[in-house]
């Protein structure tokens, strides 16, 4: 039972960093959804964790972020421990520039 609730749980996680990435590019649900090619259902469906990502997924919206499919993930595959060190490291280099 922890197996299937860690899986949710990364789910979940991949939905929010993907929520996050595209509000960081300032780009809409539709938006990612034409410049990906997938579904705005789909969009939706990956970022409140309902439906899992699927390897050719990733590849569209990683290209739609004009990213790698390694970086797009280093974005949205991460653990919890590793997304609270990366938010730390954000919030440390957001403090240095200012």
């Amino acid at each position: 039972m922890a197996a299937e609730g860690q899986k949710d749980d990364q789910v979940f996680g991949f939905g929010e960093a993907l929520r996050a990435l595209r509000e960081r590019h300032g780009l809409t649900q539709f938006d990612l959804s034409r410049s990906s090619g997938i579904s705005q259902s789909t969009v939706s469906a990956l970022e409140t964790g309902k439906q899992r990502p699927w390897p050719s997924t990733r590849r569209a919206l990683a290209s739609a972020f004009n990213m790698t499919l390694e970086t797009f993930d280093s974005h949205t595959m991460r653990g919890p421990r590793e997304k609270e060190s990366a938010a730390e490291a954000d919030g440390e280099r957001a403090e240095t520039a200012e």
